[in-house]
């Protein structure tokens, strides 16, 4: 298989197009290639490597021609609206204007498919921003298919005349409006599992599967699929031997193949073809054409065939996170299965106690689960920051309830919602309760975080999985392999957490809605947070997941300096030692929140300084003719009286994050935006540092 047309191809276009929408440098892009060296025979090597540098290069072309197209400038268009969905308190509309497809927000949720508008929109605000860590716009654009993202001019009005719109989305549609008839909890569950909106379930409930590695199972893709068709299957599987079909002499099963796509064609229409479930139906649909042919063809090589297919129509899409972590489950699935059916000789099918074939369907199970963590853990983990251990088991105990009641019956009720709404709001309440229910299972909660942070933790992990097929390789004795692996995997984890816990410096992030400080004192964090009306969402998804994956674990000292902010949200996500509030100054004229040599002063109301390691932060709400807040940066030498020179860093000024390192006689200023655009500088961040171009050093004077 490995030496087959196909596979050399598929797997040559999908590295390349990857390693080219991530811009990775040619002796970056080349590391990629050394995995294949080992998999790969001698005659054929040398043709994967020029074909995939035929892709790499092309895509690199492609994709530079692309961003050059993007826009986000503010103007009055005319469009016509493709589908609108909820998104969070606003709504989501994509429409298509002269020819290129865009994105807007607003708080109007009475657009419809296929109107036709005259609009004004702007630029969306907080588009720009830049943190740690974070999907640069270019490429979170790219992977959409979208030209830009803006937000709605309410204020200046706009029109739309009513048009014929897209069949399906129409229908997707009528089922959203359907949705705001339930209650709360019922309507985000519906909008999760039947139109792949899973922005309005309850925030706890979220947090909760999230912490129990099962928050996947809300986004539709194979697995909704795959329980769809499985249950038509199992359906027309018991109905066909009873009709004429049977005098056919055409295989049943072949026939339950066919009679079952309208399941998965089903997911795919309500899902609006999103990339997860496209992937999974094309897969599907060509190895049941595979069965119809009597073709036993690879599964690896039918899913290789299905993603390669896939992005030549769309390069783009090799960058959407759903596709990759689609693609990669089901590679995991499949290698799995090989794996434990023929490398462990278990054997589901054959005649044992029904005690031991549920042993071994559980073990199967189990399996399979821990494969697909393995396989998705990098992609997760750099989007959220942790990885949850108990996956697999919570797999294992959950995905009952979810493949023979929640998924079903959310269809159901879908499809009962064309017919006789009243009766499919009824279904749909019942199966709300349920989920409360479930909700509250005792299920496993172990969120596992690196002290890494999670560039290190990535080069870490590709380095000891390149190491380990090098060394599996060589003609050692297994056993001296296996044991140098061992002791090599956590000593070099624990030599890059010592030189991490030796690093300090400051993030200044920069969000819409909220202010922050984050002091890393060597192996010490702490936390600085003033946040206003509207916080909730920064918070959540931008705030509390870039300290996850800047290796944050433990705060030794949170301070807030308003009265909005939510202490259950940072208690949830880290162990904090001290927590303090304005008030606190007030009660305690000599308070000391963090330590000797690392203080933090309010001077007055609105004024604030932090003095860490000679470096001395003015953190100041007044400046209203420059910005609102302005942070200004101070320093001194070494307790030294000079002449105090100010670099001011201020909110309206900054579209990106701000890192402060201090040091002996001077202090490095690095923004975000130039970190992001050196290599070395996001791979071995924090110990590569390139200064930024805009703000170089700045060193003391005699």
């Amino acid at each position: 298989m490995r030496d087959t047309p196909l596979f050399l191809l598929s797997t040559a276009l999908l590295l390349g197009l990857f390693t080219a929408f991530y811009d990775f440098p040619v002796p970056v892009a080349f590391l990629f290639v050394l995995p294949f060296l080992l998999i790969l025979s001698r005659r054929r090597v040398l043709l994967w490597i020029l074909l995939f540098w035929v892709f790499y290069f092309t895509g690199v072309l492609y994709f530079t021609d692309k961003k050059k197209f993007l826009d986000f400038t503010s103007a009055e268009v005319y469009l016509k609206v493709h589908k609108i969905e909820p998104y969070y308190d606003k709504y989501k509309v994509l429409a298509e204007s002269e020819g290129n497809w865009i994105e807007f927000s607003t708080r109007y949720g009475s657009f419809k498919p296929g109107d036709l508008c005259k609009v004004t929109l702007r630029e969306k605000k907080g588009l720009r921003l830049l943190n740690p860590f974070g999907i640069a716009l270019e490429e979170r654009l790219l992977s959409k298919g979208l030209q830009g993202e803006y937000q709605l001019e309410e204020k200046k009005g706009f029109y739309c005349t009513q048009a014929a719109g897209n069949l399906i989305e129409g229908l997707r549609y009528k089922l959203f409006r359907f949705s705001e008839g339930l209650s709360f909890l019922s309507r985000g569950l519906f909008l999760a599992l039947v139109l792949g909106v899973d922005s309005q379930l309850p925030k706890d409930y979220i947090e909760t599967l999230k912490s129990q590695g099962l928050y996947h199972q809300l986004a539709i893709s194979g697995f909704n699929l795959a329980v769809l068709y499985g249950l038509f299957y199992k359906f027309w599987r018991w109905l066909l031997p009873f009709t004429p079909l049977i005098k056919l002499g055409f295989p049943i099963q072949l026939w339950a193949y066919l009679f079952s796509l309208p399941g998965a064609w089903l997911i795919l229409i309500f899902s609006g073809f999103q990339p997860p479930a496209l992937r999974a139906f094309i897969f599907l649909s060509i190895l049941i054409l595979s069965k119809l042919l009597f073709k036993n063809t690879e599964a690896l090589l039918l899913l290789l065939l299905t993603a390669s297919l896939l992005v030549i129509f769309d390069p783009a899409l090799i960058g959407s996170l759903s596709f990759q972590l689609s693609f990669l489950a089901t590679l995991a699935l499949l290698l799995g299965d090989k794996i434990l059916r023929h490398r462990l000789r278990l054997n589901l099918d054959q005649e044992v106690p029904l005690l031991k074939r549920l042993l071994f369907k559980a073990f199967y199970g189990l399996g399979l689960s821990i494969m697909v963590s393995l396989f998705t853990f990098p992609f997760l983990v750099y989007a959220t920051g942790e990885f949850p251990l108990a996956t697999p088991l919570n797999n294992l105990l959950a995905t009952p309830f979810w493949s023979f009641v929640f998924i079903p019956f959310s269809i159901l009720s879908a499809l009962l919602a064309l017919i006789y709404p009243p009766l499919a709001g009824f279904v749909m309440e019942r199966i709300g309760e349920v989920f409360s229910f479930y909700m509250h299972f005792p299920l496993f909660s172990l969120p596992g975080r690196s002290a890494l942070p999670v560039n290190l933790l990535l080069l870490w992990l590709f380095f000891i999985t390149l190491l380990g097929g090098l060394f599996f390789r060589m003609t050692f004795r297994r056993g001296i392999k296996i044991a140098t692996l061992i002791l090599m995997v956590p000593l070099s984890y624990l030599g890059l957490s010592y030189f991490y816990q030796r690093v300090s410096f400051v993030l200044i992030p920069r969000a819409l809605t909220q202010q922050a400080l984050l002091i890393k004192d060597r192996e010490d964090f702490y936390l600085v947070v003033k946040e206003g009306k509207g916080s909730e969402v920064e918070r959540s998804y931008l705030l509390i997941p870039l300290l996850k994956k800047l290796g944050v674990k433990e705060l030794k000292a949170l301070l807030f300096l308003s009265e909005e902010a939510s202490f259950r949200d940072y208690q949830r996500a880290f162990s904090i030692g001290k927590t303090y509030t304005l008030s606190d100054f007030e009660l305690f004229e000599d308070l000391r929140v963090f330590r000797p040599g690392l203080e933090f002063v309010p001077l007055q109301k609105g004024l604030y300084l932090l003095e860490f390691q000679g470096l001395s932060i003015l953190w100041d709400e007044g400046l209203k003719e420059r910005a609102l807040p302005g942070i200004e940066v101070y320093y001194r030498v070494k307790g030294r009286s000079k002449m105090r020179k100010t670099q001011g860093i201020f909110e309206k000024e900054r579209t990106s994050a701000t890192f402060l390192f201090p040091e002996e006689s001077y202090f490095i200023v690095l923004d975000e935006r130039d970190r992001g655009a050196s290599f070395l500088g996001k791979s071995l961040f924090p110990f590569w540092i390139e200064p930024s171009r805009r703000i170089a050093y700045r060193a003391f004077e005699d």
